[in-house]
């Protein structure tokens, strides 16, 4: 039972918490999706960042996103 218990603590973290923390990232791009898909039509800098956001939703590594410009994009479309 010692031997279990000493085991599940030096791994089970390795294995839980990467996947917790994948899905907060996501989640923040899941929000704005939200936000600003609806507005696609109102600017081209919207438009581009929402393709780039779905880019990295369904797994293109190589897309960098400017957190900066998606704050200023997501708190002005709000």
């Amino acid at each position: 039972l010692g031997v279990f218990t000493t085991l599940a603590f030096k791994y089970l973290p390795a294995f839980v918490l990467p996947k917790f923390k994948r899905k907060e990232r996501h989640g923040k791009y899941e929000e704005a999706l939200k936000v600003l898909y609806p507005k696609m039509g109102e600017s081209k800098e919207v438009e581009e960042m929402v393709r780039q956001l779905y880019a990295q939703k369904n797994g293109n590594k190589s897309i960098e996103i400017d957190k900066n410009a998606l704050k200023v994009l997501v708190e002005k479309y709000k």
